[in-house]
């Protein structure tokens, strides 16, 4: 049987906030919008290492969750 790893993506806009509830970089509002840690960026190195997203939940105001999963 197949066993996976998860992990949890948190972010408010482009901007990423948390890993695995672990508070990740800072975010600031600047003039022409939030500023932090690229969620794409992120999103991108951990396909190259085997994670997938397998769901999403929240909305764009409040943030949205991101689960993915790769096999153990």
């Amino acid at each position: 049987m197949q066993k996976w790893e998860y992990s949890i993506l948190r972010a408010v806009g482009p901007v990423l906030t948390d890993i695995n509830d672990q508070h990740v970089g800072k975010m600031k509002v600047a003039p022409i919008g939030i500023k932090g840690p690229n969620l794409l960026e992120h999103l991108s190195q951990m396909g190259q290492e085997g994670w997938e997203i397998v769901g999403v939940a929240g909305d764009q105001n409040s943030g949205l969750n991101f689960v993915l999963k790769r096999p153990l």
